[in-house]
């Protein structure tokens, strides 16, 4: 994949996430957003889905920190609070 062709895409699908997003809405729906404790609790139950996808691509020889790391970085560079539920670098 082009660098170009991922920035389109990306945009593509923005695009169609703030369409439903606003179908939703529009259609009576309601966001609500996670306090503290309720992203601390999930934090704790989706920590070991983490460790383990990242401890089964290292077991085939692929870098699954690296890419979590990496993914983490990149979002939170975007501006995203919370980029991966569960998991945080470095533990």
């Amino acid at each position: 994949m082009t660098k170009k062709y991922c920035i389109e895409n990306g945009r593509a699908w923005d695009a169609g996430c703030e369409r439903g997003k606003k179908l939703f809405l529009d259609a009576g729906g309601r966001i609500n957003e996670l306090n503290a404790s309720e992203i601390n609790k999930a934090n704790q139950l989706i920590q070991p889905m983490w460790e383990g996808w990242i401890a089964a691509m290292e077991k085939k020889g692929l870098p699954g920190k690296k890419a979590v790391d990496d993914m983490y970085a990149i979002l939170k560079g975007l501006g995203v609070e919370n980029p991966a539920i569960g998991y945080a670098p470095g533990h």
